[in-house]
């Protein structure tokens, strides 16, 4: 066998090894040793993980992460697939949710001032890191096509956050996986889908279905 089809297939390998770990591993062990593990602890661990793996991914530079020029040029976008967001998930959260709707909006909105504030550094930049660039840039070429990379990982963002053990966060989180894989594999802008990510969970938290995605209520 030629010796640059060996290099080829073990590094095609390896890339797979890494994508089992990753994508596939971690959010199973999550799932089983949360009531031990700190959820954001083991966030921040995975996504340090993945900013190495990302400045070892060739043609990638971290600047791709901070460049909100980009954002300039797509906030019309973001603005209008937010305002989409809000029309699908405030009617869906008063028929769920019912005298829980906008809960936290009326009775304790400094608590909801400090979850729009922190959610997106504590939860939102590693899933994007994770699941947009470092997918897409670094394991988009195990897939034949584009189309099939969009849905595995529209399928596994949703898969790592099964350990919530609710049917309507699968679904959202699914819904929200192919939006923004989508967008970015677009937009090529790390920045759109932070923001467009952070205002949708946002709307979530706002809307009164943030118990469908807070770990402390796993199992209630």
């Amino acid at each position: 066998m030629p010796v640059t089809h060996t290099v080829v297939r073990s590094g095609t390998s390896r890339l797979w090894l890494e994508f089992v770990a990753l994508y596939l591993l971690a959010p199973l062990a999550l799932w089983i040793f949360l009531p031990y593990l700190s959820l954001f602890g083991s966030i921040a661990v995975v996504t340090l993980i993945g900013v190495y793996l990302l400045i070892q991914t060739p043609g990638f530079e971290l600047r791709e992460l901070l460049d909100v020029g980009r954002l300039r040029e797509t906030w019309p976008l973001v603005a209008g697939l937010s305002l989409l967001v809000s029309i699908v998930i405030l009617p869906l959260s008063y028929f769920i949710m019912g005298d829980r709707f906008l809960i936290l909006l009326r009775e304790r909105p400094d608590i909801l001032i400090l979850i729009w504030l922190l959610y997106p550094w504590l939860s939102v930049l590693g899933q994007e890191i994770l699941y947009r660039p470092l997918f897409f840039r670094r394991y988009g070429e195990l897939f034949p096509s584009e189309g099939i990379a969009i849905a595995i990982n529209t399928l596994i963002f949703a898969l790592a956050h099964a350990f919530f053990e609710r049917w309507i966060t699968f679904l959202l989180t699914l819904g929200g996986g192919f939006l923004f894989s989508v967008i970015y594999t677009r937009t090529k802008s790390f920045s759109t889908v932070f923001v467009l990510h952070w205002i949708a969970g946002g709307i979530i938290f706002t809307s009164g279905m943030r118990w469908y995605f807070y770990h402390g209520a796993i199992g209630q």
